[in-house]
């Protein structure tokens, strides 16, 4: 992920908590791009299930983040924060991540992440 270390903070927010995780997100981020490895306390249990919830890492500053997620439900709590991903599924040559890159450089010129989402993606599903 080029250039996204020193110009956006990357968290990664984990499913589960099994140790092979640490593993595959070792091996992607040999350059140290990931700040931060969330679980599940920074999540919120709505209605028996955990959706992400922003105000347990940025506090109020939710112009300042982007929830990217392959299941619309993860950011319900901040819906206007969410970039749907599509999911990988073990296919080597997937290149979303990249995509995400594409944008996050689009993303930069607008103050609030907000805003970017809602023009550059204004027909995701919620």
């Amino acid at each position: 992920m080029p250039g996204v270390k020193y110009d956006f903070m990357v968290m990664v927010k984990m499913e589960s908590e099994i140790m092979p995780i640490f593993v595959v997100l070792d091996k992607l981020d040999k350059k140290g791009v990931i700040s931060q490895r969330l679980y599940r306390n920074s999540c919120t249990e709505l209605n028996g299930r955990y959706v992400k919830d922003l105000t347990l890492v940025v506090g109020k500053d939710l112009g300042s983040a982007l929830i990217v997620d392959d299941n619309p439900s993860a950011y319900s709590l901040q819906p206007e924060n969410g970039v749907p991903i599509t999911a990988f599924v073990d296919y080597m040559k997937d290149q979303e991540l990249l995509k995400m890159v594409e944008f996050l450089k689009i993303c930069y010129v607008y103050e609030d992440m907000r805003d970017a989402v809602q023009n550059l993606l204004p027909n995701r599903l919620m």
